[in-house]
């Protein structure tokens, strides 16, 4: 068996292996490795990181809005100036593996719900949302919408609010210009755009526009159309240095090592357990976020 068999056996061996690991933890039946560990990717990307950080209100965020809804905005943002972790408030889609956040992914903005508290782990579930934007240290309280019907996150109102108050957050993502194609006419146009996996400028005011912070790819999601769409460019240029790197180190360097594969889904990395045999195993971390593979000590053996 020649070099390139022997990459393509080990590939089919740890991609398999990946696959029943997958479809074992979040209890589906995927059969596409790259959409799989895509998954995995955005999931890890649009975790918000557990750290305090100062709340910053946009004026006009509690106006026309209940007492209840104004004490859930103070719990959070309680919560967040205390570094604590706010998933509760999120919306449920967060366990699902198959969720993807077009909006999030297009302009970095999350939604929490205003519930009360419950028994579950979530709050419950509330009409209006409230729509945040995170920098390292800081927390933007946008907001206050309506939940959308169904998917339809088409409303842009959240970007124009917070580049009217604080458009140094979008340097660097504006263009000025008389006209943009296609020319929207209304703010719903905006999601059917959004759905069809395309990344359209959003007019904020006259003669300015906003490019999104993280670009979509096709490549998750399916439409009527047939277009898939779903996650950013990063988690696509992520998922390239990934698989290059697992494949040249698990496919060639290593192509006569091991027989079989476990893994396990860390905050930021994948834990690799390559087994020799039955009583002998190597453990390595691809990290997402320093795109590297790392060995168990933490040393870096491919990037």
């Amino acid at each position: 068996m020649g070099v390139g068999e022997n990459m393509m056996y080990q590939s089919k061996i740890f991609e398999s292996d990946f696959l029943k690991y997958f479809n074992r933890e979040y209890l589906t039946n995927e059969v596409d490795f790259q959409k799989a560990i895509f998954f995995i990717i955005n999931k890890m990307f649009s975790k918000i990181s557990v750290k305090a950080r100062k709340v910053i209100r946009l004026s006009k965020l509690e106006e026309n809005l209940t007492a209840d809804e104004c004490l859930s905005i103070s719990k959070i943002e309680k919560d967040i100036e205390e570094g604590k972790e706010i998933e509760k408030y999120m919306s449920k889609g967060i366990d699902k593996i198959s969720n993807i956040d077009t909006f999030f992914n297009l302009y970095g903005i999350y939604h929490f719900h205003l519930g009360k508290e419950s028994n579950n782990k979530f709050v419950e579930r509330s009409k209006n949302l409230l729509f945040v934007y995170f920098t390292n240290n800081e927390a933007y309280f946008i907001c206050v919408k309506e939940h959308p019907v169904k998917e339809e996150w088409g409303t842009v109102e959240p970007i124009r609010k917070l580049y009217k108050e604080y458009p140094q957050l979008f340097s660097g993502r504006v263009i000025n210009c008389e006209d943009m194609q296609p020319k929207i006419t209304k703010d719903e146009e905006y999601f059917l755009l959004f759905k069809e996996g395309l990344n359209c400028p959003v007019k904020v005011e006259d003669k300015t526009y906003i490019f999104p912070f993280g670009i979509s790819v096709n490549s998750l999601g399916q439409t009527k159309s047939g277009v898939n769409i779903g996650t950013s460019i990063k988690v696509g240029m992520t998922w390239g240095r990934f698989y290059n790197r697992i494949c040249v180190f698990f496919g060639k360097i290593k192509n006569d090592c091991f027989y079989k594969y476990d893994f396990e889904i860390l905050d930021n990395s994948l834990k690799i357990i390559a087994f020799h045999n039955v009583f002998k195993t190597e453990i390595y971390y691809w990290d997402f976020y320093k795109n590297c593979l790392l060995n168990e000590k933490g040393k870096i053996v491919s990037q």
